[in-house]
């Protein structure tokens, strides 16, 4: 091959061939010698793989050809590192893919004809270097230095492509150019359809504009039942490419991620060194393809990776602030220190920057905050058109139902942390998304929890996370209200009246609530002295002590009352001294005045004795009676605050429970208890026996005996009947 151009090359690197030959492969270069000679090229054997290592480190080579099968892999890879130009495998049909999947930037096969062989060499020789430097006679006779770009192998082009539409743009481009095909597309596979992907010519006039394919409707282009490159009269692509619509198409499968095909007047006369290049290059492809799917796989679980090493971060630290918040409860903090510290604890965290806690209504939208921290956390719109009435509604009802909702950072477009920023500015301030928690424990609703994050992709996942701070708060949020009652030198007494928890049969009036059903069964007023759960496994077993006030009931009576009644079972009952009628019973369904103990409040009296119950609350002075009334109502039907007042504890009011029990006990009994206490009587194993204590007092074993029993049973009327068990 001459040099037809006045171009004086600074390095011979484009003519010189390496072949590494191991064995007796002599075929390929004889073949090379004689095809290459004619051209100028220098052909160089290498006996060895070692020898061929030692020619790279010393020369410039511009394509080393080796047998892809007599050289092991790890040779194979150590030369692809050592090589600076490009390789040509010599393979079987069969190897082609792990050829190339291991580097090669072309293939041969033994069988292929020597103009073959010739066109793949020059081909790769012609991409040695993707800018050669070359020197050039000048009109006015200096020589000039300027780079010369070259279009490097296809091999190479699909090697660094970067996407998948890249790969087949480079591919259906390299088809064109080597194959006599004027026309060539790609497409690519995205379930049960083809999604185009590119064609050659891409400017044509007019542009051929590729539609999807549905495979359902042509089964026949299906890469994943198509086995090899083929030819023939393809109607669903002659339909889409006009130039088509009278010939031949050929069609190869790209793994089964989709189709090559390629059309023209000259499709017919490909010939076997053509389909070679087509398999090769497909086959080049299809690994490209794959390689860059498990990059994007990669990186997919690399950034999951991160968001989850960050997530655990970021709970530790709100763990960290919850527990904080929640030890603080013992220190008999107020609801409003509590929230205080809540909002300030969790803005203090590096990826919260604002909080907000407060009441919202489900009906308007409209909130109102009690406490705040950091950037305002605006809930939900505030109706200002914000966030669209669809996303608004969502929302809403999410809270309604309990679940946290999610405000995506996009809606937040707009929303005062931009707007008190100046306009210049405002671009640039990333805004993360907000989480809006409803504080709800065993349905009585405490309010709502805003929280503003730096994070614009949070995702479902977190979301679930934030219920369970939800229920965290909730429970913090009952027990605070638990402790007021308890704590509290004044309580509010609530008369509330039950409108529609009651209905009129033949056999008289029944309700659904046990204890609302035996009050007014008997028509009479019932105080609820105490009650008792134990747990029993996944459940739990409640027994509950009553007194029905002012009545002549009998046991008998009142037992056949509670036999009657679901839910209700009867223990025990005897008439007191005091001439109240004391019962024991168990419940087996949930009962108002369990739920109203479980948010911090006590029901003193259930009134059956009007034309509707009544009930008697008291809760802490500070409690919030709208939500208080709000849980009774979703619990009975038709609740009616009647009255409200202030009052002071009913069983500590006057005298302190040792008042009480120094005027009920005499000294001989009082004295009893104490020694015996104080002489371990009541440890077990007993420190002391009757005797030894009663020898201890100077009494018989005896008369000790009924003086600690009549003690005990005057302390257990003032825990158990007179209340000061609460």
């Amino acid at each position: 091959m001459s040099d037809e151009h006045s171009l004086e090359v600074n390095t011979n690197a484009e003519r010189l061939v390496l072949i590494i030959r191991p064995e007796n492969e002599a075929t390929i270069a004889r073949t090379l010698r004689t095809e290459m000679a004619a051209g100028e090229y220098t052909v160089v054997t290498a006996a060895t793989v070692s020898e061929g290592r030692e020619i790279l480190e010393r020369a410039t080579v511009g394509c080393v050809v080796v047998s892809f099968d007599q050289v092991s892999a790890t040779d194979f890879a150590a030369l692809r590192a050592r090589a600076l130009c490009p390789i040509l495998a010599l393979v079987g049909a069969e190897r082609t893919a792990t050829a190339l999947e291991m580097g090669a930037t072309d293939v041969l096969r033994p069988d292929d004809p020597p103009a073959v062989v010739r066109r793949r060499v020059k081909n790769l020789l012609g991409a040695t270097a993707d800018t050669p430097t070359v020197t050039q006679q000048s009109a006015g006779g200096e020589p000039s230095q300027r780079e010369t770009p070259a279009d490097p192998h296809p091999a190479e082009s699909l090697r660094r492509a970067t996407t998948p539409s890249r790969v087949c743009t480079n591919v259906t481009e390299a088809i064109v150019d080597a194959t006599p095909v004027s026309i060539a597309g790609c497409y690519l596979r995205s379930g049960d359809r083809l999604n185009p992907a590119a064609v050659v010519p891409a400017g044509a006039d007019p542009p051929i504009r590729l539609p999807p394919i549905a495979l359902s409707e042509h089964p026949e282009l299906d890469p994943r039942e198509i086995s090899g490159p083929a030819i023939g009269q393809y109607s669903s692509l002659q339909s889409i490419v006009e130039e088509a619509s009278d010939e031949a198409i050929f069609v190869a499968p790209i793994g089964d991620r989709g189709i090559l095909f390629g059309s023209g007047s000259r499709v017919q006369e490909m010939d076997t060194a053509a389909i070679g290049t087509v398999q090769w290059l497909v086959a080049l492809a299809t690994l490209v393809l794959e390689r860059l799917e498990n990059q994007r796989r990669l990186e997919a679980l690399e950034t999951e990776r991160k968001h989850l090493e960050t997530d655990v971060g970021r709970w530790q630290s709100l763990g960290g602030a919850l527990t904080s918040v929640v030890d603080g409860l013992e220190d008999g903090m107020s609801r409003s220190s509590f929230e205080r510290v809540l909002c300030r604890e969790l803005v203090s965290l590096e990826w919260i920057e604002g909080t907000w806690v407060g009441d919202l209504s489900f009906d308007s939208g409209t909130y109102s905050c009690r406490e705040q921290a950091g950037i305002t956390v605006v809930p939900l719109g505030n109706g200002d058109g914000t966030v669209p009435d669809s996303l608004f509604r969502e929302l809403i009802d999410s809270l309604a139902a309990g679940d946290s909702a999610l405000l995506s950072a996009v809606d937040l477009v707009g929303y005062e942390g931009t707007r008190s920023l100046p306009s210049g500015e405002r671009e640039e301030t990333t805004m993360g998304d907000t989480v809006f928690v409803p504080l709800v424990f065993d349905r009585r609703r405490y309010g709502v929890l805003g929280i503003r994050t730096d994070d614009a992709d949070l995702g479902a996942e977190t979301r679930e996370r934030f219920d369970v701070v939800g229920s965290v708060l909730s429970m913090a949020s009952a027990f605070l209200e638990c402790r007021r009652f308890i704590g509290s030198d004044e309580r509010l007494h609530l008369e509330i009246r039950i409108t529609g928890g009651t209905s009129e049969t033949l056999e008289g009036k029944t309700t659904a609530d046990p204890l609302l059903a035996l009050a007014t069964s008997l028509e009479c007023r019932l105080s609820v002295l105490a009650l008792s759960v134990t747990p029993l496994g996944e459940r739990h077993e409640t027994t509950a002590a009553l007194a029905v006030e002012k009545s002549g009931f009998e046991v008998p009576t009142v037992q056949s009352a509670v036999d009657s009644i679901d839910g209700i079972e009867f223990l025990e009952g005897a008439r007191r001294s005091n001439g109240r009628l004391t019962l024991y019973v168990r419940l087996a369904t949930e009962t108002i005045a369990q739920r109203v103990t479980t948010h911090g409040g006590l029901i003193t009296t259930i009134d059956g004795t009007g034309s509707h119950p009544t009930l008697h609350i008291e809760i802490a002075a500070e409690s919030d009676v709208r939500s208080f009334v709000d849980l009774l109502d979703r619990h009975l039907e038709g609740v009616e605050l009647r009255r409200k007042r202030t009052v002071s504890p009913g069983a500590q009011a006057g005298a302190s429970f040792a008042d009480h029990a120094h005027q009920r006990l005499t000294d001989r009994q009082l004295e009893t208890l104490r020694l015996a206490y104080q002489a371990g009587y009541f440890e077990w194993p007993r420190e002391r026996t009757g005797s030894e204590v009663a020898a201890l007092l100077a009494v018989s074993q005896p008369t000790f005996a009924r003086h600690l029993r009549i003690a005990q049973r005057k302390l257990y009327e003032l825990l158990f009947d007179d209340g000061w068990l609460e």
